[in-house]
């Protein structure tokens, strides 16, 4: 170990430093390091720069003018102001000493849980390990006494659309973020939904189709109808499905006409009949030719990875928003 002379000196300006760092080849191939890395000048130092050496390896190291032994990074320096306070702002790590992890499972709810897509959500809330499933709520459930009393973080809603503002309305007041599979919500709906998000610091997130596959049809749909103009949706579902056009084709649709321009409509045709889940299919003509985007959810559990990765994950964003294809990039 020693300290080698660079011949150099450096004056910075004030709220600026500098930071000899190892080189990493060197350290690679020869077994020598920095010490007292990274070794900071201060802006205010004027003496001879110098760089402290070991070398883990077992032969010498001669070190000639001109070898590069080590590499120098100028860095602005933040300054800040302590400020004495009773209690710490809390964080997923916590109180933990050195080493720990401090995972935090998030919290959550599943609202609509005697539901078929209720009872999928609550079977892959369960099975997930960053969630931990702290109440199951249907009708008649008071859903603002459970997010107080189990202060649940997330609500997973999959209900009816015409309760479907109601249970939005009353997570954001509670002080949850929603993660929303109930379509349904009108124009009017979203803009009082936004409100209540900044009004309450709390996200909702609306989603017509949490499966991967239907976001990518919807993508594809768009970029199609750059350059085939005419086009119409055909969506079918089980015949309990309350409403139509199904979420996922009014979505489908609005981004199609970000495509096509305003004033151009895009014709949907909604299907309902028993043994089917949910399907969609844009088709698109031209000069002598058709083009088809398809998509099929066979099972509830297809909506899943999306519900999952949505509620887990989108926690530390702010605001309001509908789609989820900005999530799945």
């Amino acid at each position: 170990m020693e300290a080698y002379p660079t011949g150099l000196a450096i004056a910075l300006p004030p709220g600026y430093e500098a930071q000899v760092r190892p080189r990493s080849g060197l350290a690679l191939k020869q077994g020598v390091s920095v010490l007292n890395t990274p070794g900071t000048i201060d802006a205010d130092y004027r003496g001879e720069v110098g760089v402290i050496l070991v070398n883990h390896n077992k032969a010498d190291l001669i070190v000639k003018r001109g070898d590069r032994i080590a590499q120098m990074v100028i860095k602005e320096v933040v300054r800040i102001e302590f400020e004495e306070v009773e209690d710490l702002v809390e964080t997923d790590r916590g109180a933990g000493g050195f080493g720990h992890t401090g995972f935090k499972m998030i919290k959550v709810i599943v609202n609509g849980a005697k539901g078929k897509m209720g009872q999928a959500t609550v079977a892959a809330v369960s099975a997930c390990s960053d969630l931990k499933l702290v109440a199951q709520t249907d009708v008649g459930d008071d859903l603002a006494g459970s997010i107080k009393s189990t202060k649940a973080e997330i609500v997973v809603d999959f209900t009816q659309p015409d309760a479907a503002l109601k249970n939005v309305k009353t997570i954001i007041t509670s002080g949850a973020h929603a993660v929303i599979g109930t379509t349904g919500l009108k124009e009017n709906d979203l803009k009082e939904i936004e409100k209540l998000c900044e009004k309450n610091k709390v996200n909702c997130l609306i989603a017509p189709n949490f499966a991967i596959g239907a976001v990518l049809m919807m993508l594809f749909a768009r970029e199609a109808a750059k350059y085939l103009h005419k086009a119409e949706i055909i969506e079918l579902h089980h015949d309990k499905k309350l409403d139509k056009p199904s979420g996922t084709a009014l979505k489908t649709a609005q981004l199609m006409k970000e495509s096509l321009g305003p004033g151009v409509e895009v014709p949907i045709h909604s299907v309902r009949l028993p043994g089917l889940v949910a399907h969609q299919e844009v088709i698109f003509g031209g000069l002598g030719q058709t083009l088809s985007i398809r998509h099929d959810s066979i099972s509830r559990e297809s909506f899943m990875p999306g519900v999952i990765w949505l509620s887990a994950r989108y926690r530390g964003s702010k605001g309001w928003f509908t789609g989820s294809r900005k999530y799945y990039k």
